[in-house]
């Protein structure tokens, strides 16, 4: 069994994963994989983050009976200009308290979840069903450029086997996608608009003074980074260190262009 194949038996929850046989030998596959065992470790810390910023909290009983007192009609009557001031201050407090936490999850999860349907796409395509089948990274520019109107680039990606590409959409927005192999490993490198979607759903790293952003779903890494009013993003089951240095690599080769 290979990292991918156990991922995806135990993602997102190994603990929750039903009991067969295959959960078992995916269960062992993790246990003895460092890269499997530091993946979920990373999901389990991801999950606990997610949980403490998108938490929304009662407010106090406390300061629910202070606002209550500050808007009551006995008080409007005898308020100063320090106590509506107080009463605003409360109202502002207890307004922040609530909705901070909703409008985060309002901006985090779309773009969250366009990362999470591309890791989907990925496994959707894992033996490279190409409309355009070439090992030259000219031909599949090309033929890209024709379908979605985009500059898009197909970088020569380093012990990386180039095997052609295809026009997908994701979420009604058309998107490159370009298929590698790397170590019989599948690789893909989507092209689309950065339009409507935020790198900042994702973490941020700086790999040789460049930000690349990364992130994990279903079992795939996910390393992203912006480029001429596009975004390019790899998904990959292979290590996140090496899926960084590989983006790193695209990037560089795109500012070329």
């Amino acid at each position: 069994m290979n990292c991918s194949q156990a991922r995806k038996i135990l993602y997102p929850e190994s603990a929750k994963s039903e009991v067969t046989t295959e959960h078992a030998a995916a269960s062992q596959h993790a246990r003895e994989c460092p890269d499997c065992d530091r993946y979920f470790h990373e999901q389990r810390q991801w999950s606990q983050l997610l949980k403490k910023k998108a938490g929304i909290e009662k407010a106090p009983d406390s300061l629910r009976k202070q606002v209550e007192g500050a808007v009551s009609p006995d008080m409007e009557a005898k308020s100063s200009v320090w106590a509506r001031r107080h009463r605003l201050a409360l109202l502002a407090g207890l307004a922040i308290a609530v909705v901070l936490p909703a409008a985060w999850l309002m901006w985090y999860e779309p773009s969250a979840s366009f990362f999470s349907d591309m890791c989907r796409d990925h496994a959707r395509y894992l033996s490279g069903q190409a409309d355009v089948r070439s090992a030259e990274p000219e031909v599949v520019e090309i033929w890209l450029r024709q379908q979605t109107k985009y500059a898009v680039q197909v970088p020569s990606l380093q012990d990386a086997t180039l095997l052609g590409g295809r026009l997908c959409h994701l979420r009604e927005k058309p998107a490159a996608l370009v298929f590698y192999r790397k170590r019989e490993r599948p690789l893909s490198l989507f092209q689309f608009s950065e339009d409507g979607v935020n790198l900042r759903a994702l973490n941020r790293s700086v790999i040789e003074g460049t930000p690349i952003w990364r992130g994990s779903f279903h079992g795939y890494n996910v390393a992203a980074f912006p480029q001429r009013g596009l975004i390019f993003v790899l998904v990959s089951d292979l290590r996140e260190g090496e899926l960084l240095e590989l983006a790193s690599e695209a990037r560089a080769q795109a500012r070329g262009f």
